[in-house]
């Protein structure tokens, strides 16, 4: 029977578990190993884990320590290591500690490795920032693929400052993938009551939530802020919660069942302003409201913006400049919210992945028989 080992920095991130199942549906049996942390709620239904330990949110270098624990952890399990088709790590930290495992086993099984983002420190030009790039080059040498999820993160990054082969690299972006619940019924807004803003997902851009709260704040007949995800350690929020009537809070969500539920009670959906790590992405939300039908803000400079057709069906604010983002968007006319409406509902398709992964399974079967 075909086995995957799966290595995640965290247990219940959607995009982790897109690729367990596509594995599991094409007849492979999982396993995975994960460090736990602070974090949202994920669809892990029916899908188990062996903990690796605990670490912290985003505290890339206290998790070298870490590792140490986890190798023990993976020692206890050769015989699953033995018998895999391949190693499916997430991060880089995840990449090394397959290349332990390869090392202390004396096995030849290829490893993914998956980028869903590109942390700042690998974009500045300080020592430690060449040193964690360095490192990145000579861990990808020893890498059978590269998984990412935007052509921004491959042509920019990998290929431009990093100098990796484009012929090493796999696209797989963060679409939805079926079975997923189905859009619901929803009459577009037409200007005779509040807009409704949805926030979702993991709550952790402090600047999109200041300019939320300032603009519901400041308009609170014309706006209206709907949220749904994890707070993580956003400022005040709590207190903003329930200083304004016009910005309620529900609590967390579970991707992809509730999805269907929460999009249909926005009028546009709010993608985080800030740029960091976040620069190149297509986060799961963009996806999500093209396949919901809601439009989308978005930062005018970030790469979505300036690589792809989202002004077709985003309004694009520049998040410096709060007060002239706020009246852009207060300012939206029923006839200018119905055309970028219609346009998103247009092409729904596109937050579909169908063959996506299926592709991506083929290449690496096909690399494990040569």
């Amino acid at each position: 029977m075909k086995s995957v080992i799966f290595l995640f920095p965290v247990t219940s991130q959607p995009r982790f578990y897109k690729r367990v199942r596509a594995f599991i549906a094409l007849g492979y049996i999982e396993h995975i190993f994960s460090f736990e942390r602070r974090y949202f709620k994920g669809d892990v239904d029916n899908i188990s884990y062996i903990s690796l330990g605990k670490v912290s949110h985003r505290k890339y270098l206290s998790r070298i320590t870490k590792l140490f624990h986890a190798v023990n952890v993976l020692i206890a399990n050769k015989t699953k290591f033995i018998n895999a088709k391949c190693i499916y790590a997430f991060g880089l930290d995840m990449v090394f500690l397959s290349l332990i495992v390869k090392i202390i086993f004396r096995i030849s099984v290829p490893i993914i490795y998956e980028i869903g983002d590109v942390v700042p420190i690998m974009l500045i030009n300080k020592l430690k920032s060449n040193i964690f790039r360095w490192l990145e080059r000579t861990l990808i040498k020893k890498v059978f693929l590269v998984v990412t999820v935007t052509s921004g993160i491959k042509d920019d990054y990998l290929v431009k400052r990093q100098n990796i082969s484009g012929d090493k690299i796999f696209i797989l972006e963060n679409k939805l993938y079926p079975p997923i619940p189905e859009p619901k019924e929803r009459k577009y807004w037409k200007g005779n009551r509040a807009l409704v803003i949805g926030f979702f997902g993991l709550l952790d851009s402090q600047k999109t939530w200041d300019f939320l709260y300032n603009m519901a704040k400041s308009n609170p007949k014309k706006i209206k802020i709907y949220i749904k995800g994890y707070n993580f350690n956003l400022k005040n929020f709590e207190k903003r919660n329930n200083e304004l009537d016009n910005i309620i809070y529900e609590g967390e969500y579970v991707s992809p069942s509730d999805l269907a539920e929460i999009y249909s009670k926005v009028d546009i959906t709010m993608l985080d302003l800030d740029i960091s790590n976040d620069y190149w992405a297509k986060p799961n939300r963009y996806f999500e409201s093209i396949y919901y039908g809601v439009p989308m803000i978005e930062s005018k400079e970030k790469w979505l913006a300036k690589n792809t057709k989202v002004k077709d069906y985003a309004w694009l604010i520049d998040g410096n400049n709060v007060k002239e983002s706020i009246r852009k968007i207060i300012n939206i006319s029923p006839g200018k919210y119905k055309s970028k409406y219609d346009r998103i509902r247009s092409i729904q398709e596109e937050g579909l992945g169908v063959l996506d992964h299926k592709s991506l399974i083929q290449k690496i079967e096909q690399g494990v028989k040569q």
